[in-house]
């Protein structure tokens, strides 16, 4: 069960219907599912990550009491819904805890290779007509009317999205998969597959279109790779060096040939970016909130402060104001707080450091766009920060012979 919840989320997250308005995918079922098999488990997992546990618990009480507060207040199903999201979706980790390492090094290289070849098949042969209901796209939910930056014209995007419906959301995916890749060691057959899921996993970054997280993602690269060097014994460390390098050269031909890939990445993270200073109007979201919070009185905003806001208040955001103006400020500390607390306790171990990269790569985005609101962006943080803890506590390297 929790193999395939693994393989679910990662690969096909969207696959399932809208029901009674609101999306019911087969990853959320499967998420009810492998909590359930062991609530005790679950609590475990969260438990794991030192310190967290505290922090999980004393988040967990507000969003919940903001839930209430929002029920009286009619709020919209949609809204609750992604509310419980952010709530229920650090229990994903258990689902690492309970399968051997060696499975799970195996599903990211399937994953990561399944998804980006999937996204090139979009980009070639159109997002629309690639797009099958009910498994790459929630049926009932129309891939043009999502957040990518659609023509019809050519059937393309701003953002491939792949199974993800958001390239946002495939970003996301991609660098954690990259730098899980790049933390771990393999021998024989799946040594060769995981270089081609590193280069699927770039590939599809140049691809996703999303800037929240590829932005910080190409400032960690290097690092990420510096690190990964260092950990392998002297012997391996030449012949690593040389595969990386031969490995970028060899992409870099790919995409040459391929010129379109390289200018929708650049027409769509550079010119896009220099064009519009604002970043898609979140530049300048703190003045216009602090110009709503002006017309409220003071319950109001002691509401808005530590709860979050109710339905009757027209403010908005994206990413760390959008968690506030929801939940209040003692939340949004607790949320960000307790995410860059599994960062540094992944940091700590040397072997994890490029995965833990990774995950701060998707805090930063997780400061500027609301994909912690959409599953399974947040459950992914948690699935590849629990590999790492199964590692450093005594789990064995997977190492694939």
């Amino acid at each position: 069960m929790d193999a395939v919840f693994l393989f679910v989320t990662m690969v096909i997250p969207k696959a399932g219907a809208v029901v009674l308005g609101l999306p019911l995918t087969l990853n959320l079922l499967l998420l009810l599912c492998v909590v359930m098999i062991n609530v005790n488990h679950a609590i475990l997992a969260v438990q794991s990550f030192k310190d967290f546990g505290v922090v999980y618990v004393m988040l967990g009480i507000f969003v919940v009491t903001t839930m209430c507060l929002s029920l009286a207040s009619g709020v919209s199903p949609f809204q609750l819904s992604q509310m419980l999201v952010v709530l229920i979706s650090p229990l994903a980790a258990v689902s690492v805890s309970r399968i051997r390492p060696e499975l799970m090094f195996k599903l990211v290289c399937v994953a990561v290779i399944v998804v980006n070849a999937y996204g090139m098949i979009q980009f070639i042969g159109g997002i629309s007509r690639m797009t099958i209901p009910g498994l790459t796209v929630t049926y009932g939910q129309n891939i043009e009317m999502k957040n990518i930056g659609y023509d019809g014209s050519t059937d393309g995007g701003n953002k491939i999205p792949s199974t993800y419906q958001n390239g946002n959301s495939v970003g996301i995916f991609n660098v954690l998969a990259v730098s899980y890749l790049l933390s771990f060691v393999s021998l024989g057959l799946w040594k060769r597959t995981r270089i081609l899921g590193v280069m699927c996993g770039l590939v599809g970054l140049l691809l996703c279109g999303s800037r929240s997280i590829l932005i910080p993602f190409v400032v960690a690269f290097a690092v990420m790779i510096t690190a990964f060097l260092k950990e392998l014994p002297k012997g391996r460390r030449t012949t690593a060096t040389t595969v990386v390098t031969v490995g970028s050269l060899v992409l870099l031909v790919l995409l040459a040939f391929q010129r379109t890939i390289l200018e929708q990445f650049w027409q769509r993270n550079i010119w896009q970016t220099i064009e519009d200073p604002t970043a898609a109007g979140r530049t300048g979201q703190w003045a216009s909130s602090i110009k709503a919070m002006h017309s409220l009185d003071l319950p109001q905003l002691l509401r808005l402060f530590a709860f979050g806001k109710d339905s009757s208040m027209q403010i908005g955001g994206e990413g760390l104001p959008a968690f506030f103006f929801t939940f209040g400020i003692v939340a949004t500390v607790l949320f960000y707080g307790g995410l860059m607390l599994v960062v540094y306790r992944c940091w700590n171990f040397r072997s994890g450091r490029p995965l833990a990269l990774g995950l701060l790569c998707v805090v930063v985005a997780f400061c500027v766009d609301t994909t912690y609101f959409y599953p399974p962006n947040l459950m992914m943080f948690f699935i590849f920060a629990m590999t790492v803890v199964r590692v450093r506590d005594g789990e064995s390297n997977p190492v694939l012979v």
